[in-house]
């Protein structure tokens, strides 16, 4: 009986320092783990911070480039460095960086810039890869499948240009915040919204989206007249009617954040989403104004093609109506008609976010900034 309970005993303090081992081996594992994870995210932002002083740069360089109006040593030297520094140095760069986090990617490269200029610049852009191999790459296969949309990446062509983020109607493809990469992921969901809302208009113009409420918003601005990077400003190259309904959808997004991050919040971006839609409404419903009169009065200025229409304002700016593939048979049927449609249409919609506009001035809280995306909804439906 003595031999069995001393058994027992011993058993009981064996089990016991075997969990006081298992469970000291565990909290050891753990903190190891977390040391790594710790040491690995240090990593990635120093590289990462590598990586966005490079895009810096070479925007800068970029910038100074188109500073020159005619080719010297000056200027044949400055594209030799950012050759080297923008397709060897930086894509190999960033390359390790996607592979280090498991995002696939092919490389591409897209001009930009004036055509008669000295340099037309050629942009490194990584094409993110519809699979499963990262956070990313899921996101650019949902994209992919629901619009067939692609997602992009190019730190130097955002710098460069001025943007955060982009729709890129030319690669069919939403350009990624920088950060993106960083934690796999859209790093700002307000900005990505923004940019996807692009994307489905343009899946609803090829007929792979269809839309529950029309938006007269198929139709841009373009200016051919030159302009230097440096010295260009937010749409006024090219602007697509789209903003009009993507900036109300960012301006309830900014207002909604205000209001959840309380007294302290900075308005800045709200601030500046109402300055973009007052400017860029405006400016259509003076277009608007002027394409009605040259459909009615100067047909000679307005050419239909098959699935678009232009009026030619001026040397410089021409306006472009695009045609949704639902509506070709009608506009085929009159041209002009639809255009005329179209435009005051166009118009209304540009008085109407004028309007609101109005209201969030005059509103003692953001509630009316808050509404915009539902009250513009509500008026859609009924225009």
């Amino acid at each position: 009986m003595q031999n069995w309970l001393v058994k027992i005993i011993l058993l009981i303090l064996t089990v016991s320092s075997l969990d006081t081992y298992a469970a000291n081996k565990c909290l050891q594992l753990f903190v190891e783990k977390q040391v790594g994870a710790a040491a690995q995210l240090q990593s990635d932002l120093s590289d990462y911070k590598e990586l966005q002083d490079m895009a810096a740069s070479i925007a800068t360089q970029i910038k100074k480039l188109y500073t020159l109006t005619e080719k010297s040593e000056l200027s044949d030297q400055i594209t030799r460095d950012l050759y080297v520094q923008m397709n060897v140095v930086y894509v190999e760069k960033i390359k390790t960086f996607l592979n280090k986090k498991n995002i696939e990617f092919k490389v591409i490269k897209i001009n930009d810039g004036p055509e008669e200029h000295l340099l037309n610049i050629a942009y490194p852009i990584f094409v993110i890869q519809p699979t499963a191999s990262s956070k990313l790459n899921k996101y650019a296969a949902g994209l992919n499948r629901i619009s067939g949309m692609g997602l992009v990446y190019s730190p130097p062509f955002n710098k460069a240009s001025g943007f955060t983020s982009a729709f890129m109607p030319s690669l069919n493809s939403i350009i990624l915040h920088d950060h993106a990469i960083l934690d796999g992921q859209f790093s700002d969901s307000r900005i990505t919204t923004h940019e996807i809302k692009h994307a489905l208009f343009q899946a609803e113009r090829n007929g792979k989206y269809k839309t529950k409420i029309k938006a007269p918003v198929h139709g841009f601005l373009k200016n051919t007249k030159s302009v230097a990077v440096e010295n260009r400003k937010p749409y006024q190259s090219f602007f697509s009617f789209e903003e009009l309904v993507t900036y109300a959808y960012s301006i309830t997004a900014d207002a909604k954040k205000i209001k959840r991050s309380g007294a302290f919040a900075d308005r800045s971006t709200l601030v500046r989403s109402l300055e973009i839609m007052t400017s860029l409404s405006l400016r259509t419903k003076e277009l608007s104004d002027t394409a009605l009169y040259y459909v009615d009065k100067m047909q000679y200025m307005v050419v239909d093609y098959d699935k678009s229409l232009t009026v030619r304002i001026d040397d410089d700016i021409i306006l472009t109506l695009q045609i949704p593939n639902a509506d070709i048979e009608s506009y085929k049927k009159d041209p002009m008609a639809y255009a005329k449609k179209e435009f005051q249409k166009i118009k209304r919609l540009a008085e109407f976010n004028l309007s609101q506009i109005q209201k969030i001035k005059f509103s003692a809280d953001d509630q009316a900034a808050i509404d915009f995306r539902s009250a513009q909804v509500q008026f859609l439906e009924k225009l």
